[in-house]
């Protein structure tokens, strides 16, 4: 007759062989992950990134761009394909985009349905020998990147991660020290800001200062506050007052769209006599007056 196995020991194979072969799952999945099982889609991002080689053969490797992409990939995030970067890399927007150019980042990521655009430049430098008679090359990489919002072009803020690897190849050392600054990069601020942004961006919709000027009129400045308020895809209106000697309403929005969005709802609103013409236009503001 055959004896039972304890309970303990069966239930201990059990948890030993679920966390050996489902752990990892829940280990990199990571962000985007635990949105989409919250019901919301998962962002996807584009990786720009400029790599040059200071005293070092330029190996033309792109491989920064290679190793955030893969990082994030493991987090759960959509990624622009490698065959589209390759059309990407040889636009002039994305020159402009490498140069500094916000609004050609936020172009080229809206054309290419990503809501992210990761774009900066990778640095490496060999630096000369890690320790003397060693023969290993010290291996120096910079990463400074900047996170573009394509659906409001704002600015998210940007990083710089560093890291040294030694080795006797230098090609070997590039690699190295860019994985250790790729995962700074990505573990230390691009995950957790774009998981932060795309939640409430999702939620809540844009932040936007909306002003107006020429309200001479208690009457006219409840009735534009209220428009404002019940016009679709805001979802929340903070009001600062009126007075009449100023004549400017200011209104904190959460809206559901991009600035020009909203703008073109506004445009050519009639209050009586007076049309609302929009004066000036930022991802984060708009500026209008009643004519």
């Amino acid at each position: 007759m055959m004896k039972k196995k304890p309970l303990t020991t069966s239930l201990f194979q059990f948890l030993f062989v679920a966390l050996l072969f489902g752990a990892a799952s829940v280990h990199f999945t990571g962000t985007a992950a635990e949105a989409s099982d919250a019901g919301m889609s998962r962002a996807k991002v584009m990786i720009l990134i400029e790599e040059s080689y200071v005293d070092m053969k330029d190996l033309n490797m792109k491989m920064a761009e290679t190793e955030i992409s893969s990082r994030l990939a493991a987090k759960g995030y959509d990624l622009v394909d490698k065959a589209q970067l390759q059309e990407i890399n040889v636009m002039a927007e994305t020159r402009a985009a490498l140069a500094g150019d916000i609004n050609a980042a936020q172009s080229i990521g809206l054309d290419f349905g990503a809501q992210y655009v990761v774009v900066g430049k990778a640095v490496v430098q060999d630096v000369g020998e890690a320790f003397a008679g060693s023969g290993l090359r010290s291996i120096q990489a910079s990463l400074q990147l900047k996170l573009v919002q394509t659906q409001t072009g704002l600015l998210l803020g940007s990083t710089v991660k560093n890291a040294v690897a030694a080795h006797i190849s230098p090609l070997t050392g590039a690699t190295k020290s860019l994985q250790e600054a790729a995962a700074k990069a990505v573990n230390e601020y691009l995950a957790r800001t774009i998981e932060t942004s795309f939640k409430d961006f999702s939620s809540k919709g844009t932040p936007l200062t909306l002003q107006i000027s020429g309200v001479d009129s208690f009457g006219t400045y409840r009735s534009v506050s209220k428009t404002v308020e019940s016009m679709a895809g805001v979802a929340s209106a903070k009001n600062s007052g009126w007075n009449k000697a100023g004549g400017l309403i200011t209104l904190q929005l959460r809206f559901k769209g991009t600035s020009e969005d909203l703008a073109v709802l506004l445009d050519g609103q009639d209050w009586g006599e007076s049309k609302m013409e929009i004066m000036d236009l930022a991802p984060d503001r708009i500026d209008c007056s009643l004519q």
